[in-house]
């Protein structure tokens, strides 16, 4: 479709749509490759990016042939971005692939995507050196790789706007699906695609079961939640930014609006001492059956089963909790492991309770404030699940933190003397 005639559908289309379109919740997009299925993005997607970069979203991959597509951004087969989830099977690796016109591919290969489960797969680009960034890719959180993102014989740093107003970007569609090479369409779903103009992981980290929020750094989002019709929004700015398929009118090549199978997301998790016990507490929405493993560890390493708390019966948000009564006033480390009927399993972040504690901030999910411990006068900085600091301040004495101007999601609490980090939620 050439380019005049996608932007006039977009604009005759965008009055109607953004009136009678209302978004539905934990919706994602599923494409089956036999009928090729894919969607188109708009036009020049990362034109805007030249510095720091990261790009993100969730996959549950139903197998097939290598290089198959999750995403691919381009003009054609000498200039691309993409993410293939089966290069060299059956090995599974995950690839990331960045070319330029003219200049070599510049390839990060590793991890492996288990077949019918959610995974998290997110690249960044570091651009803290311009002239020699690097690459990182993340499978489940993992770091599986770093390499150069730049071409040694040309000394050409490789930068996501190089690729230019770009007019061939997909999900579920390689630049190569045409002959000679055949390249086949991504079989499985895709949902929660997030660019960045930031580095939001910089090492290993624990994939958070929630929908990515928006922020300053955030380019664009999209959270496949529409359920019904051609479209799909960019949560930036809310306007019509991609059509299933090849174009705005239905065809065999669009994928199919289907519930989420990220059945769980773990809103909050927080835990506190009382009556001679510690008390969890969690907050999570779930669409299907499953349950809680509740775990505890010493050491922050080597975990225990205490119980099991089941899934609620039906599909919802709703709030948990387990007393552990075998608590003997030492400093002990709580995780909940998240066991799914259709998924892998899971686990949450880790939170240490006990006696004596030097540093303390309770609770651990709140709307407006949270209490913070301090022995001493110190700072304490507050970074957003991204890394992003968001706020520093200096404390002289315990007292309520106020939670104004930060969205809700997840943060982490650093006390600078003391080096230790705490997570929250704020709700």
């Amino acid at each position: 479709m050439k380019n005049s005639t996608r932007l006039l559908l977009f604009v005759l289309f965008f009055a109607v749509l953004s009136h009678s379109s209302k978004a539905q919740f934990n919706n994602a997009l599923s494409y089956n490759n036999g009928f090729a299925n894919y969607t188109t993005m708009p036009n020049g997607i990362l034109s805007g990016i030249s510095s720091n970069f990261t790009i993100e979203l969730w996959v549950n991959w139903a197998g097939g042939s290598d290089f198959q597509r999750i995403l691919d951004f381009g003009n054609g087969t000498d200039s691309y971005m993409y993410l293939t989830p089966s290069e060299n099977s059956p090995n599974h690796y995950v690839q990331f692939g960045f070319k330029l016109a003219g200049l070599p591919e510049l390839k990060l290969t590793g991890g492996t995507v288990p077949l019918n489960t959610w995974t998290h797969i997110a690249v960044t680009i570091d651009y803290s050196s311009p002239s020699t960034p690097v690459g990182n890719l993340f499978v489940g959180g993992v770091l599986v790789n770093s390499g150069p993102m730049y071409d040694g014989g040309s000394s050409t740093p490789y930068r996501p706007s190089d690729l230019g107003a770009t007019t061939q970007d997909w999900l579920g569609r390689s630049q190569f699906s045409g002959s000679p090479f055949f390249d086949p369409f991504f079989n499985g779903i895709i949902d929660e695609l997030r660019i960045s103009n930031t580095l939001r992981y910089t090492t290993s980290f624990t994939p958070v079961l929630t929908p990515f929020t928006v922020d300053g750094s955030t380019v664009a989002l999209y959270h496949f939640d529409e359920g019904t019709g051609q479209f799909t929004f960019d949560a930036v700015n809310g306007a019509i930014s991609g059509f299933l398929g090849s174009s705005s009118a239905d065809n065999s090549q669009d994928p199919s609006w289907v519930l989420s199978t990220l059945p769980v997301k773990l809103i909050a998790f927080a835990g506190h001492e009382i009556d001679r016990a510690i008390r969890l507490t969690w907050r999570a929405s779930t669409t299907e059956s499953g349950q809680f493993i509740i775990e505890r560890s010493s050491d922050g390493q080597h975990f225990q089963y205490l119980s099991t708390v089941p899934f609620s019966k039906t599909p919802g948000t709703f709030d948990y909790s387990f007393d552990d009564r075998s608590y003997t006033g030492s400093k002990n480390y709580y995780r909940i492991k998240i066991l799914e009927v259709n998924n892998g399993s899971k686990f949450s972040s880790i939170i240490l309770i006990g006696k004596n504690l030097v540093y303390s901030a309770y609770p651990t999910a709140a709307r407006d404030q949270i209490f913070v411990t301090v022995p001493k006068p110190t700072n304490i900085s507050i970074y957003n699940s991204g890394g992003v600091l968001m706020k520093r301040i200096q404390l002289t004495v315990s007292q309520n933190i106020y939670l104004t101007g930060l969205t809700n999601g997840m943060y982490y609490l650093r006390f600078e003397q003391s080096k230790q980090t705490v997570p929250f939620a704020k709700l």
